[in-house]
């Protein structure tokens, strides 16, 4: 009963945790001082999820379509983020060369 417990509040504090790293990762990004230690982890984490989406693909196809994906919807989710991967890249040009502050 407790583990039940402990695991439904681990289930409701994972989708807040992203939320709160997504839209604090949004408010300093659009900062103007942005460093590009920022940038660089923001683009290795779309490269991770680019990785994780070609995995799906070539190793998982049948988890794919059991699901009820098509191809053409992977397809689509890896443009998106590879858009968002060449955002980053060309943010880390413009970033000036401090160090990320955490506030």
């Amino acid at each position: 009963m407790l583990w039940q417990l402990l695991l439904a509040v681990l289930i409701g504090l994972l989708p807040l945790a992203v939320v709160l790293a997504g839209s604090w990762a949004t408010s300093h990004g659009f900062r103007e001082g942005s460093g590009r230690t920022f940038w660089t982890a923001s683009q290795g984490v779309w490269g991770l999820m680019g990785l994780g989406l070609v995995y799906v693909w070539t190793a998982r196809r049948d988890l794919v379509a059991e699901h009820g994906f098509s191809g053409l919807d992977l397809w689509f989710a890896f443009g998106v983020v590879a858009f968002a991967m060449v955002l980053a890249g060309v943010r880390l040009r413009r970033a000036p060369r401090s160090e990320m502050k955490w506030r």
